[in-house]
């Protein structure tokens, strides 16, 4: 595989990925055509929201198969829309469009059974290229264990420079962050070789300079496709995300047809500001109400008390909230700065990027929807982290 996975983690013989190939080229559309042409798959169905041209060529360059083609335009990444896709008795699922299309693709390649070859376009981020597909299932967003990409295309004829992969890759400065709180303060131990690979590839991405824009944009989608390969690898997300995926979660569930990356840029701003506020000052024992939490996720959902009581992903008690701040005070001068540190890595990477971000405007994010995306995210947030010690102090309740 170019730009070899591999060394970024201690390898073990025993432990292969599961994706055969990976291909980052501005000839990524006639390869994907050759690879197909050279396979023993005899059903194909393309699925696909972007990028007519590319199906008519790959439609017109395969032989000896059968072709069924399913156009998804404006695609929202839901459980249903996967289960509305017809079974052509297709051994193979080309996936082409933008991240949310790739995701449905990946569900319905999963239910059955297909191997599947993917063409991002546009919007796309590590995930996408993950063994995981995240879905909207009627009510919020969450990752599912889905179909791994057997064969990977990336055109860089196509996908030209976006500095929002930049301003999304910074990100995981906060989740190298957000590692250190869960393992000092929760004592939630992670998988060390995870740990050691996002620090890796992070470094590398931080440490290589360059000017040019083409250069960058390769150097951004290989930081991503490593990022989505080794949540396959690993088999899980948890500790390649922090709080802001949260709020992006219910964003983006007020917002159905709006873009992951266009309010990740909202909600990583909203983050490290809320982080930058709580670890200013050592912080005291307060109160919070859950109770307060579940009803105001009910209407912000607008689901029922018992429902949103079902996903409620960390919990704590009083006391064991009381005994949680007590440690981290313990820790607060480390974590202090840690944070300080992944803080100007962020401001570092995205200080210089050159775009508008009209996402508030565009989508019609008002600051009441904001300030309770931020305030309820930590309840449907299953990996405990700052967001959950910044509801237990009581700060989250003073936002509803």
């Amino acid at each position: 595989m170019e730009n070899n996975f591999y060394k970024y983690i201690d390898y073990e013989k025993e432990e292969i990925l599961e994706t055969e190939k990976v291909i980052v080229a501005s000839d990524a559309l006639l390869k994907m055509a050759e690879e197909i042409n050279n396979s023993n798959y005899n059903k194909v169905l393309i699925l696909f929201s972007k990028g007519k041209h590319v199906v008519d060529f790959i439609k017109n360059s395969l032989t000896k198969r059968t072709i069924n083609i399913i156009e998804k335009e404006f695609c929202i990444p839901t459980i249903f829309s996967a289960d509305a896709i017809e079974d052509c008795g297709q051994d193979l699922v080309v996936a082409i469009g933008e991240d949310s299309l790739i995701n449905v693709a990946k569900y319905f390649s999963a239910c059955f059974n297909c191997d599947l070859y993917i063409y991002p376009i546009g919007d796309f981020v590590d995930y996408t290229f993950s063994s995981f597909a995240r879905l909207f299932d009627g009510v919020c967003f969450d990752f599912y264990k889905t179909a791994t990409p057997k064969m990977i295309f990336v055109d860089l004829s196509i996908n030209k420079y976006n500095p929002k992969h930049t301003h999304y890759i910074s990100s995981k400065c906060l989740a190298i962050f957000d590692n250190e709180v869960r393992e000092n303060v929760f004592k939630h131990l992670g998988c060390s070789k995870v740990k050691r690979f996002i620090k890796k590839v992070l470094f590398e991405y931080m440490s290589t300079n360059l000017t040019i824009e083409s250069e960058l944009n390769l150097k951004n989608i290989w930081t991503l496709v490593r990022l989505g390969l080794a949540m396959s690898f690993f088999n899980q997300t948890r500790m390649f995300f922090s709080s802001d995926l949260g709020v992006n979660n219910l964003l983006q569930a007020r917002r159905l047809r709006s873009s992951f990356l266009d309010l990740e840029t909202v909600s990583l701003k909203l983050i490290i500001s809320a982080y930058s506020c709580f670890y200013n000052n050592y912080v005291s024992c307060g109160a919070f109400s859950l109770s307060k939490h579940v009803l105001n996720l009910a209407k912000f959902l607008k689901i029922s008390q018992l429902e949103v009581l079902k996903r409620l992903g960390f919990i704590y008690k009083q006391e064991e909230a009381d005994k949680l701040i007590k440690r981290l005070n313990a820790y607060y001068p480390y974590l202090q700065i840690m944070f300080s540190k992944q803080k100007k890595r962020v401001e570092g990477l995205v200080q210089e990027l050159e775009f508008v971000d009209n996402s508030t405007k565009k989508y019609g994010l008002n600051q009441s929807l904001i300030k309770k995306s931020l305030a309820l995210s930590s309840c449907l947030n299953k990996t405990p982290s700052t967001i959950h010690l910044m509801l237990f102090c009581g700060y989250l309740d003073k936002l509803l």
